[in-house]
Parts: C-alpha cells; sequence; structure tokens
C-alpha cells in the first residue's frame, strides 16, 4: 500500500529506480512515445490534474512574480514564497465561497 502519490512529468524518467524506498509511494509519469504507454488510469489521472497543476504555476510566475523574489536571505525567500502562495490560496478560497470560477484570480486586487 502507498502513502504518496507523486505526479512528474517528462523529465522525471528513470527516478522511480533511483528513488530508495518505492514502497511508501507510487510515483506517476507520462512516458514519451518510445517508452511503454501508460495505463489508462494513469492517463485519466494525468489528464485530470495536469491542466491545473499548469494553471496554478502560471498564475504563480505571471500574477504573483514567483521568479522575482528579491529576498536576501533563506529566511526572506522562505516568507515571500510562503506569502504568495497562501494568497493565492485565500483568492481561491475566495473564488470558491462566492462561486466564482476557481482559478479567475485576477478579479482580486494584491
Amino acid at each position: 500500500k502507498t502513502n504518496i502519490l507523486a505526479i512528474g512529468d517528462k523529465g522525471y524518467v528513470g527516478l522511480g529506480k533511483r528513488l530508495e524506498n518505492t514502497l511508501d509511494y507510487e510515483l506517476i509519469i507520462q512516458n514519451r512515445a518510445n517508452q511503454v504507454a501508460n495505463t489508462a488510469t494513469e492517463k485519466a489521472f494525468l489528464g485530470i490534474f495536469r491542466k491545473t497543476i499548469e494553471t496554478v504555476n502560471s498564475i504563480l510566475t505571471e500574477q504573483f512574480n514567483i521568479q522575482y523574489t528579491r529576498a536576501k536571505s533563506a529566511w526572506g525567500l522562505t516568507n515571500r514564497i510562503i506569502a504568495k502562495i497562501t494568497s493565492l490560496t485565500f483568492a481561491i478560497y475566495l473564488n470558491f465561497i462566492t462561486q466564482q470560477p476557481i482559478l479567475d484570480i485576477k478579479n482580486f486586487i494584491f
């Protein structure tokens, strides 16, 4: 029985073989064209979550400029990233409460 489910992109090919304890997690990777195809369950799972993950990453990059933190210490970097992710989470929660599209955060002013 696995405790952790991890999703990887095509760049993670071979990572499952390199990790130490493969009984504690399940690693789902979108396989390349020259590899054994994913199962139907894995394809469905990747199809559902991949777009959401890419959208959230895009929002963090474009709206919150997460790539430019301008932190001067590791503590400052950690705090700024946590603040940006927390504000995104709060915006998603407010959209959920008001029954707006979940990832439509351009209406908020940060």
